[in-house]
């Protein structure tokens, strides 16, 4: 080779052969620390697919094996339930036996029914203890009843004990006579109004004529803010099923603000003449320089029309009914005396619901007294927390606690889209009995001028509790003010804490739950009315009083749990396994209303007993087979992620012997290169050196 000073032709060739053997040992370097052989796509496409492919399904296999054990280990905690109740039905069936041998007197039968009862009640018992999870696997009591009337002239009690607003009963205490009426002598015909629910709060069956929720979703709907939120339109589909309205047909919302916007398109045919007090005229015109458009924007989330242009108001058949506090020239600021008399006016014009998106720091006597006059006369009162972000609401809504509020005012804090507690709220606080929430935050609604605009606040809040509860009011005319301000709280979407906390308070209005079917019935004084009772009189409340049927078809009290057990990674039906848990209440066992404290009472029970140990018996061999499904299926499951991993590892997983060796002969090529590379170099220098 010629020896040039130019080009050093073997100095590159040593650099190129260094690169080369530099970069496969980096590469067997990355294999060797990986403990795989393709750390890149390059190293092999197919194999990298496959394996990702492998491992995903691994990965999903060995959580539906924990599927698998965990259904597993539900079904032998119902089991265990199981075996424990047949013990109890084996004791039961001795003393029924025992009460049925004609040689006893009625005293001893009364001492052996004595236990009798007491294990049907440790029946009941054990099975509502049950649980996995939070669930009740085993224990079903039929239907529950939810009182949802006042009842006005006399008391419903379960076991001598005085039920009040949103306290429930059972189908079984209803079976046993546990429910009775207790009338206050005034010889007056009362009414008991009920929802009928699963132990979930669940409706049961289907609600007969209700329509479709999604047909009145329309463009209005979902750009009014916060419909969609409250689930109004289901309370809209129900309407028709209960023969009223749904949409607020009629009802009277008094607004009590800055005014309205009297020529507003999306207001106007929902407008009633109203007042102007602030100013002493008749003219309720939304025109302060300060606060004008407030009252606009307040009424408009209420009771906008639903013509297919902008929003529209909650209850969108309402009548509004705008009451001015503010004066026109002033900067703002309300005379609580203005308020007290827009009270007074509202209620005196036949307002059901007033709303108050307005409020201070420091109570009125005047507005208290006026509160406390509306509410005695069946109004709903509804006033804005407050947007200073307190621990509790300021006035006049804190008045919902004072106990002559009575139950019928609710204090509203404001929500973002995201359910989240709005910044500027006020929280519940105090009054957390009585408070609700509803959207507050960039609510689209009507403004002075005839356009629309976004608002923000507690006061955009409290005007869609009014309008649910004008929905409520339509839906449900037998309702007293203070019984729908109850189904607004006990319906409440429970948010934070279980229960009421001084955060949420009672949660977010939800009309898919407050619009479920009440029922009612006229309980008769003398010879009237479905029940009679003597004047001053007791009497049991009996299961075919409460009807169903009237507002529900297909009505099925629950019987068992059905649980669908994801036990594969794929979609198919095939992927799952059924287990279904029996009830094992004494209801669900047919042993509520068995005895033995007579002969023929104990020769029933044995019957009954024998029928009972048949469906224990039954629903332990469907137990039995559905956990021995489940062990197959998770031995089943762990076989597939065993061979799927040794498939895996064929493909990806590097055989380290081979690799070190690799590893150590581009090592040393590694270093041979950087030796002829500084060779190489040293024939340049040598050239030189005969130069000088």
């Amino acid at each position: 080779m010629a020896l040039t000073v130019t080009f050093n032709f073997a100095s590159q060739i040593a650099n190129r052969q260094l690169a080369t053997s530099d970069a496969a040992l980096t590469n067997s370097v990355a294999r060797l620390s990986s403990g795989s052989r393709v750390v890149s796509a390059k190293d092999d496409a197919a194999a990298m697919a496959i394996g990702s492919r492998i491992n995903s399904k691994v990965q999903a296999l060995r959580q539906a094996g924990v599927n698998a054990g965990q259904a597993a280990s539900m079904v032998q905690i119902a089991d265990g339930a199981m075996a424990k109740v047949t013990t109890i039905i084996d004791r039961m069936k001795s003393l029924a036996v025992q009460s049925s041998s004609g040689q006893l007197s009625g005293t001893e039968r009364a001492m052996i029914n004595t236990e009798y009862v007491a294990l049907r009640d440790e029946i009941d018992r054990i099975s509502g203890a049950t649980e996995f999870n939070g669930q009740t696997l085993v224990g079903y009591t039929g239907a529950t009843y939810t009182l949802r009337g006042d009842v006005a002239h006399g008391t419903v009690k379960r076991d001598g004990v005085a039920l009040a607003l949103g306290d429930s009963f059972t189908q079984t205490d209803l079976d046993l006579g546990r429910i009775s009426y207790e009338n206050d002598g005034s010889g007056v015909t009362d009414r008991l109004i009920v929802s009928v629910s699963d132990q979930d709060g669940n409706a049961l069956g289907t609600i007969a004529g209700a329509g479709s929720a999604a047909a009145f979703e329309d463009a209005e709907y979902k750009i009014s803010g916060g419909l969609g939120i409250i689930h109004a339109s289901t309370a809209y589909a129900r309407g028709a099923a209960y023969g009223t309205s749904g949409s607020g047909n009629g009802v009277i919302v008094a607004v009590i603000d800055s005014g309205v916007d009297t020529g507003h398109g999306q207001l106007a045919a929902n407008l009633l003449a109203g007042t102007d007090i602030a100013d002493g005229d008749a003219n309720p015109m939304d025109d302060n320089a300060a606060e004008g458009g407030h009252g606009t924007h307040v009424a408009g989330i209420i009771a906008a029309v639903n013509d297919g242009a902008g929003t529209q108001g909650v209850a969108f058949q309402a009548k509004i009914l705008p009451i001015k506090v503010i004066q026109t020239a002033s900067g703002g600021g309300i005379n609580p005396n203005d308020v007290a008399s827009a009270i007074t006016y509202a209620v005196a014009q036949g307002a059901k619901i007033i709303n108050m998106s307005l409020g201070g720091t420091a109570p009125s006597a005047a507005e208290n007294a006026a509160i406390a006059a509306a509410v005695a006369a069946g109004v709903v009162v509804i006033a804005s927390s407050g947007n200073s972000s307190g621990e509790s609401p300021l006035w006049p809504a804190q008045y919902a606690i004072d106990p002559n509020a009575d139950g019928s005012m609710l204090a509203v804090g404001a929500t973002d889209f995201l359910d989240h507690m709005a910044s500027f709220s006020n929280l519940a606080g105090i009054a957390k009995d009585s408070t609700v929430d509803a959207p507050g935050v960039n609510i689209l609604s009507t403004y002075v001028g005839g356009g629309l605009a976004y608002m923000s606040g507690t006061s955009m809040a409290a005007p869609l509790v009014a309008g649910a509860a004008a929905v409520l009011e339509s839906l449900f005319p037998n309702l007293s003010g203070k019984e729908i301000a109850n189904l607004i709280t006990s319906t409440a979407r429970d948010m934070g804490q279980s229960g009421a906390d001084r955060t949420w308070g009672q949660g977010i209005v939800d009309l898919a739950r407050a619009s479920l079917p009440q029922i009612q019935i006229d309980i008769g004084i003398g010879a009237g009315g479905d029940m009679t009772v003597n004047s001053g009189g007791k009497g049991t409340v009996v299961a075919n009083l409460l009807d169903p049927t009237t507002v529900y078809s297909s009505v099925t009290a629950p019987t068992n749990r059905n649980y669908s057990i994801k036990v594969a990674s794929d979609t198919g039906s095939s992927d799952r396994i059924g287990v279904a848990l029996d009830a094992i209440s004494s209801y669900n066992l047919g042993l509520h209303l068995s005895t033995v404290d007579s002969l023929a009472n104990a020769t029933s029970a044995i019957d009954a007993l024998d029928t009972a140990m048949d469906r224990l018996v039954k629903a332990r061999a469907g137990l039995g087979s559905s956990l021995n499904r489940l062990d197959f299926a998770a031995a089943n499951i762990a076989t597939t992620v065993e061979n799927s991993e040794a498939a895996r590892s064929a493909l990806l997983d590097l055989d380290m012997a081979s690799e070190m060796i690799v590893a150590t002969s581009r090592k040393v090529l590694v270093q041979v290169g950087v030796s002829m590379s500084v060779q190489g170099n040293m024939r340049q220098r040598d050239l030189l050196n005969l130069l000088q």
